[in-house]
């Protein structure tokens, strides 16, 4: 699998570890199994670039297709449009 961990500061001082995601790799495909961020730092972008650093690595280890699944929960509303359900890398 792929693991990446996202930490953050900015000028008010040091905000930690604020995101995670996780993706299951087969071969040339990878699912995400798991994308966390912090509501603080939720449409500031941070987000964007989580998801860029992951798909950089999948496409660096030989991953061609990306595949996630939004599961609504009534919370993660704001999530539902990061990932298309598939993606060419």
């Amino acid at each position: 699998g792929a693991t990446l961990v996202m930490k953050c500061a900015d000028e008010f001082g040091d905000m930690g570890l604020v995101g995670f995601v996780h993706a299951r790799v087969d071969g040339e495909m990878a699912q995400i199994e798991d994308f966390v961020l912090s509501c603080r730092v939720m449409g500031r972008g941070f987000e964007q670039n989580l998801k860029a650093a992951m798909n950089a690595d999948l496409k660096a280890r030989g991953v061609k297709e990306l595949k996630a699944e939004y599961l609504p929960s009534g919370k993660n509303e704001a999530a539902k449009n990061l990932y298309a359900l598939e993606e060419r890398l």
